[in-house]
């Protein structure tokens, strides 16, 4: 490799052959260009937020260089029940994004688990200088109770529903609340409410069967659904 050659840089480039008698005429001048470096700069600001027990974003800001075409995230483990060095593990976890793309966002996580992230520019010269690594913890995972739903009265036009409150374990993420989904029976989606208490109020269906889910929220994440079928205004029970 030429140290005086600048990379990424266009210059022109004339042949000529030798033998022992002497050297014939040059070429016609070609145009050529040096090979680009790895990216020099690290991203700055990088910022990381834990989303529940198995999910956390990566984020920094754009170095604005048109030599870096991407960025590489990579992640350690480190368990929260011995923090001696022999227990770092290296993950082969490395998420590369374009650089039109300033944050990422890392799924499948251990719950309860400290974790060191760094951030890399690179193109096709190779990765750059790593951020220094951040460490953070995932949240504890959600509660693996179901909520148990105990009643389902019909009051004029409106069904009550009623389940028992769920306590968390020691190694669950502190309930929240809880989500019901209130969807008619065979689709997918519906209208979701959120509420502190162990019972809810959602309209009767008028026509058709409805489905009540009901499932904990915490800090970790959603815990397992419960389910109660209410029927429509017109069908008789």
């Amino acid at each position: 490799k030429d140290e005086s050659m600048l990379p990424s840089s266009k210059y022109q480039v004339k042949v000529k052959a030798f033998n022992n008698k002497g050297e014939g005429p040059f070429s016609l001048t070609a145009i050529i260009y040096s090979a680009e470096d790895a990216p020099t700069e690290r991203p700055r600001n990088v910022k990381i937020k834990v989303l529940s027990s198995t999910e956390v974003s990566v984020s920094w800001e754009h170095i604005f260089n048109p030599a870096v075409t991407g960025y590489e995230v990579s992640l350690k483990m480190h368990t929260l029940l011995l923090f001696i060095p022999q227990d770092i593990k290296e993950l082969n976890i490395r998420v590369q994004v374009s650089s039109q793309n300033f944050s990422v966002m890392l799924e499948n996580l251990k719950p309860y688990t400290k974790y060191y992230t760094k951030v890399a520019a690179f193109n096709a010269a190779g990765i750059g200088p790593y951020t220094y690594p951040l460490d953070f913890v995932t949240e504890k995972a959600p509660p693996r109770q179901q909520p148990r739903i105990i009643n389902a009265v019909r009051s004029g036009s409106k069904y009550i529903i009623t389940w028992e409150h769920v306590k968390s374990q020691s190694n669950e993420s502190t309930v929240k609340g809880y989500k019901v989904l209130y969807r008619p029976d065979g689709q997918f989606n519906g209208t979701l409410f959120k509420t502190g208490n162990h019972y809810i109020e959602v309209p009767a269906p008028i026509k058709g069967q409805y489905i009540v889910e009901v499932r904990v929220h915490s800090e970790g994440g959603d815990g397992e659904v419960a389910h109660v079928k209410i029927p429509g205004m017109s069908i008789k029970k």
